[in-house]
């Protein structure tokens, strides 16, 4: 169970998952658990939680690296011209 909990931010790309582990945050909060999956999905979801248990990462760590793949998708086609 532990390696699918640590492998919920490998699917976020390796890029963020490294500066993730790089600021020490390895193991994803009770309510990251929860919603992460979901919101990886693309289902659509409402949390609430205590303030500083991790709910803004559920919502901005896929987008920042979806933006992250669309930058390297960008570079590559840029480069191939």
């Amino acid at each position: 169970a532990d390696t699918q909990i640590r492998s919920m931010f490998e699917r976020l790309g390796r890029a963020l998952a490294s500066k993730l582990r790089a600021r020490s945050i390895v193991d994803p909060t009770a309510v990251q658990r929860i919603a992460m999956p979901k919101f990886l999905e693309g289902k659509r979801i409402m949390v609430q939680a205590e303030t500083g248990s991790g709910k803004t990462g559920v919502y901005l760590w896929p987008i920042v690296s979806s933006m992250g793949s669309f930058v390297e998708a960008e570079g590559a086609s840029s480069s191939s011209k």
